[in-house]
């Protein structure tokens, strides 16, 4: 059957009921095959529809803000690795240190009271100000100590410095000076 000469009887209202059918098929063939076309051309590429600058402008954009990630990204790893090194190493001090303390802060003091009236003599009596205590890193971190520094005035003139080695209770420095 020919479909142009099944059209013009079914737009004039004179087909027959099989010619109807014929026409009516053939138009839905006819709109499926648009439907298709039409989801084809809606697929297709971004830049037939654009302009190259809005998507160069575009990649560059997205270009930068991924770099940002990345580089923001790559601190933070390296940031938490440093962290963790830094733990471990003076997490060993640390733990050296507190094992290889033998003297407590007040015998420390003590220990120091006793060296300034025993090197500085016994006219006036040594007054404790403050003592505080800090690791002694050696090259070793398992041999690290902890040292007591002890400030002592002596009358009100002459503030003795004397710092305590943890583990030995040995005096290992002692600093004079004018108040």
């Amino acid at each position: 059957m020919d479909f142009e000469k099944a059209y013009e009887k079914y737009k004039d209202g004179v087909a027959n009921e099989e010619e109807i059918v014929f026409v009516e098929q053939e138009l839905e063939k006819a709109r499926k095959m648009t439907e298709i076309i039409d989801a084809y051309e809606y697929k297709k590429a971004i830049s037939d529809d654009v302009d190259e600058a809005k998507i160069k402008k575009a990649q560059k954009k997205y270009a930068k803000k991924n770099t940002l990630k990345i580089l923001t990204i790559s601190i933070i790893v390296l940031a938490l690795a440093a962290a963790v090194v830094l733990s471990a190493v003076f997490g060993t001090a640390f733990g050296s240190a507190n094992k290889n303390r033998n003297y407590s802060k007040t015998e420390a003091e003590q220990i120091a009271l006793t060296y300034v009236v025993k090197n500085f003599g016994e006219s006036t009596k040594p007054v404790l100000a403050k003592s505080d205590e800090e690791i002694d890193y050696s090259s070793d971190l398992k041999h690290s100590v902890y040292v007591y520094e002890v400030k002592i005035y002596i009358g009100y003139v002459n503030e003795v410095e004397v710092k305590v080695n943890a583990k030995t209770g040995k005096v290992v420095d002692v600093n004079i000076s004018s108040v």
